[in-house]
């Protein structure tokens, strides 16, 4: 059975895939689903944050050396990166901005999906088989 975590990157991967043909310049584009797909994904992805540090916290140990601790940091950072380069773009790409270069944001937001893809890949590999001991 999947976890609440992998559940929740289930459900990113799939609003991102959904985005893909709706922006500008895609085969089904259309702005207001866009803008509603933007706002769905925000929400979760705030959501799943706060989510993961949650449960990613109580996997410390604070003890000196220990992988464990080194890999939650290693997430907050990592974390940290995409949530500012995420909160850059949003801020970046108003709905005049889109209109005037489609090309450079359908551009930026592929690569912060694929930034968002690599850390859930990352995160699946190193962190959530902890969870799943405890």
């Amino acid at each position: 059975m999947k976890s609440s975590l992998d559940l929740e990157h289930d459900e990113l991967r799939r609003l991102m895939d959904a985005f893909r043909p709706v922006m500008p310049g895609g085969p089904e584009a259309d702005s207001t689903r866009m803008a509603q797909l933007r706002i769905r994904f925000s929400d979760l992805f705030r959501k799943h944050m706060s989510h993961e540090h949650e449960v990613f916290r109580a996997l410390r140990t604070d003890q000196p050396g220990c992988p464990v601790d080194a890999a939650v940091r290693e997430h907050a950072d990592r974390t940290r990166e995409l949530f500012l380069g995420y909160s850059a773009h949003v801020n970046r790409w108003s709905l005049r901005q889109i209109e005037e270069d489609q090309e450079g944001y359908r551009e930026s937001v592929l690569a912060l999906q694929r930034a968002c893809r690599a850390l859930m890949a990352w995160e699946e590999r190193k962190l959530h088989p902890l969870v799943a001991k405890n």
